[in-house]
């Protein structure tokens, strides 16, 4: 039938879409779990040891909209791939931080990361406007279920990773995240 090769390309998206929220959703508990401990680790006034995870959540806020208003303009494929650049970048920025002792480098580096999260939220609007409406309510489920696939395996990945650099604890962790980035792109 003529809308078998449609829904063929509309489950193929949504897999792809479910792997990459699984991915972010990854790298996004594993930080959880990471950026407190490396805040603590680096700051001079422990007071602002949780600032890095919020400083995530201000990049995530500040790059929402403009993440929405790019994807519009030039396409998803565009958003998702630059929001992935952007979680490389920022996880690089962090992980130079640990190794260099600097706090404010590590806050702005979780920020550039904040500026990915905000690209992957889109992953699931992805997912609707991919899928005819029959399928739509499934394919926004499965692409969630990978974010729940994920709870498991991020706080895992940042578990193995924290010591990869022996000479920087935690650098391993944003190794991993710049990793889990490219592999969503």
């Amino acid at each position: 039938s003529s809308g078998e090769p449609s829904l063929r390309r509309a489950r193929r998206n949504v897999l792809i879409l479910a792997v990459c929220q699984a991915l972010f959703t990854s790298a996004g508990s594993g930080m959880a779990a990471v950026a407190g401990l490396a805040g603590q680790m680096l700051a001079t006034d422990k007071s602002l040891a949780t600032l890095p995870v919020s400083t995530m959540w201000i990049g995530t806020a500040f790059s929402t909209l403009p993440a929405s208003l790019l994807m519009r303009w030039y396409g998803r494929r565009v958003g998702f791939m630059l929001g992935g650049l952007m979680g490389i970048a920022g996880a690089l920025i962090a992980a130079d931080a640990l190794e260099q002792n600097r706090f404010w480098q590590f806050a702005a580096g979780t920020f550039v990361i904040g500026i990915w999260v905000a690209h992957a939220q889109l992953y699931r609007l992805a997912a609707a406007d991919t899928a005819s409406t029959a399928f739509r309510a499934r394919a926004i489920s499965l692409v969630l279920a990978g974010g729940v696939i994920a709870g498991y395996f991020g706080p895992q990945i940042a578990k193995w990773s924290v010591d990869w650099v022996p000479e920087a604890l935690y650098m391993g962790s944003y190794y991993a995240v710049a990793m889990l980035a490219g592999a969503s792109i």
